[in-house]
């Protein structure tokens, strides 16, 4: 990756790399853009997003996001248009719509609570991407080099021909983050709008069930779905390929996890982030609809089930969803728990679920990709284990003090 990086600072002056930057970008009016972050430990990767972007200034733009590794991709996208703001879903083939408020296209976008990353924020209006280099080059105390800006741990790098952003790498102690942008083409019109056979609903309904092969089957994903169906407290810790987390949730809608050196708590309309590697506390306002956005920051929620279950969503669905086809591949001892084994595949995911047949709390879920040559690819493995499933849990649990010693911050500056 740093070899790449190597070839494309070539003969750009230095004193004007910055500014070419800025001025080329904002000379785009009507443009497709992709942004692709990634984040690795060592030779390892743990998370990749994607964001196709269409945009035409001033006032529209279509959003639509994957997460490659871990999950599965998003089925939804936003569109701002003018004063509109919709969101489709393309498996319900639904969209809804609203009145939307805001000078740029990023003030209005603040509004979804769906997690874009920085660049994606800076590549949207006019001046972004000045005011996105002037912010890192203060804060990583960049020096300027051909085609690049670079420090230590953070270096941006620009395309020698068209000037354009191309791409950042960031060192965070054994963490690894990459992004890169492309940018391509002119959209179309109908980009900006809805498709003419989607219904306009208030509300997407919840999607049904995945077909179950059997009736084994379905009363076994019944079981499942209906654990996480119950407004209840529940302490759990998870191990596997994204690392190992801690986490709490009670029937009120209060979370908090611990993951590596971050921790974060939400309890009555206020987040909480701290960061021990970075001896930073930050603190704000939020709503559970918003805890993914702005914890994507820190390298997203680890065990995106609690942030569904904080928002009264089933987790469940994240993994099985109505195009997938189940089937109940039989029953195994693992310590004292008797767990069973729901298989369920789409067209490019395969996924192995792992439950206790005593109450149908999951303790293993096994995510596969499928390659067009029908071969499986391991994404993710994530381990649960229960402490507490119905037990009270102190109203301290969720109180996180700031340490002595630690810098005290908004969460916009996350």
């Amino acid at each position: 990756m740093i070899a790449a990086f190597a070839g494309l600072l070539l003969t750009v002056a230095p004193a004007d790399v910055a500014d070419r930057a800025a001025q080329a970008h904002d000379r785009l009016l009507r443009f497709n853009a992709t942004v692709i972050g990634r984040h690795a430990t060592k030779d390892k990767q743990h998370r990749q997003v994607v964001w196709d972007l269409q945009v035409a200034r001033p006032d529209r733009v279509r959003i639509a996001q994957q997460i490659i590794t871990g999950r599965q991709p998003y089925n939804r996208s936003i569109i701002v248009n003018g004063s509109r703001l919709m969101i489709i879903d393309d498996k319900l083939r639904q969209y809804t719509e609203q009145p939307v408020k805001g000078k740029t296209l990023a003030e209005k976008l603040k509004r979804v609570g769906t997690p874009l990353d920085d660049l994606v924020v800076a590549v949207l209006d006019e001046g972004g991407i000045k005011k996105f280099i002037e912010g890192a080059r203060k804060k990583y105390k960049l020096r300027t080099e051909r085609n690049a800006m670079r420090s230590d741990k953070y270096t941006i790098a620009f395309d020698s021909r068209t000037g354009y952003l191309q791409s950042i790498l960031q060192y965070s102690g054994t963490d690894i983050y990459s992004w890169n942008l492309g940018v391509s083409g002119s959209p179309p019109e109908s980009a900006f709008l809805p498709p003419a056979n989607y219904a306009k609903v208030k509300r997407f309904k919840e999607s049904p069930a995945p077909s179950a092969t059997d009736s084994k089957t379905k009363s076994e994903l019944a079981k499942v779905l209906n654990f996480y169906d119950r407004d209840r407290n529940l302490t759990y810790s998870t191990s596997g390929t994204l690392g190992t987390t801690k986490a709490w949730v009670t029937s009120k809608g209060q979370a908090r996890e611990s993951a590596g050196g971050w921790e974060w708590s939400f309890s009555k309309g206020n987040l909480t982030v701290r960061s021990s590697r970075k001896k930073q506390f930050f603190t704000g306002k939020a709503t559970p609809g918003q805890l993914e956005s702005k914890l994507a920051r820190i390298g997203g929620v680890r065990t995106p089930m609690l942030t569904d279950l904080v928002k009264g969503k089933n987790p469940i669905r994240r993994w099985i969803g109505a195009d997938f086809r189940v089937s109940h591949a039989g029953t195994l001892k693992i310590g004292k728990d008797q767990v069973g084994i729901l298989r369920s595949e789409s067209k490019d995911l395969r996924i192995s679920l792992q439950y206790r047949t005593k109450d149908g709390a999951v303790t293993q879920v096994t995510v596969e990709s499928i390659e067009r040559s029908g071969r499986s690819r391991l994404t993710s493995q994530t381990n649960f284990t229960y402490s507490g499933i119905g037990a009270p849990i102190a109203a301290s649990q969720f109180s996180m003090p700031k340490p002595v010693g630690y810098a005290s911050l908004p969460l916009s500056r996350l």
